[in-house]
């Protein structure tokens, strides 16, 4: 009955904020509470160098869609939803390599 709960965390992220450090911070203090903590982050690099678990618990997943940018303009925000959908199919392919 003592198994460890194994948790996926999912952060995805662009930049490094208030959000980005609570994330971490979370993920590197759960395991003291007996639970084993894969991370999921992407696009950019910057939260997985920062995480102090074992980097085999650290997937970096490239293809998590990127924010929109302002201002609002139709072209460029039409070029952003096709993004977003390659970027979603491509996240679930991605998935299914690690199955």
């Amino acid at each position: 009955m003592n198994k460890r709960i194994k948790i996926m965390y999912i952060i995805p992220a662009e930049g490094f904020g208030g959000a980005e450090r609570q994330a971490i911070y979370h993920i590197n203090n759960l395991s003291k509470y007996g639970m084993e903590v894969v991370a999921v982050t992407g696009p950019e690099k910057k939260v997985a160098d920062k995480l102090k678990i074992n980097k085999n618990n650290v997937i970096f997943c490239p293809y998590f869609p990127k924010e929109y940018g302002k201002p609002f303009h139709i072209l460029p925000f039409a070029k952003h939803i096709m993004s977003k959908i390659i970027s979603l199919i491509r996240t679930y392919f991605f998935y299914l390599h690690y199955q």
